[in-house]
């Protein structure tokens, strides 16, 4: 079935795209963030982008925790395998430095839980 690619409930005029993201969830969107001086067209079939990145934390963005590596073993347990290298390349402290870069303060709870300054999902 073919469906129109909308914006702000019009149809979008077909383009030259460098890049097509299927998906405007967390990791749409950070890929999207990181390409620079190309077209992008991001598709999404919800009406927003991140919705599940707005429900986070009770709409307030749970985006990470300050605790260390060993830590967040504890909170995967059979899946910290699958995760390690992930983690250990792109770590907690690199994507609250990523948000600061980007203007979004955040700060963390004495439960070790980080949030942006704002307390706000929408604002990631």
């Amino acid at each position: 079935m073919y469906n129109k690619v909308m914006h702000n409930n019009k149809p979008l005029k077909n383009s030259n795209w460098d890049v097509i993201i299927i998906g405007a969830g967390v990791a749409g969107l950070a890929v999207a963030s990181e390409i620079q001086g190309l077209k992008i067209l991001l598709i999404e079939k919800t009406s927003h982008c991140g919705n599940k990145l707005l429900l986070s934390g009770s709409g307030q963005c749970n985006i990470t925790h300050t605790g260390s590596m060993d830590e967040f073993e504890d909170k995967y347990d059979n899946k910290w395998r699958f995760v390690r290298n992930i983690l250990n390349s792109f770590t907690n402290e690199d994507l609250i430095s990523k948000f600061k870069e980007a203007g979004i303060e955040m700060i963390s709870l004495k439960n070790k839980k980080v949030f942006p300054k704002s307390m706000r999902a929408n604002d990631v």
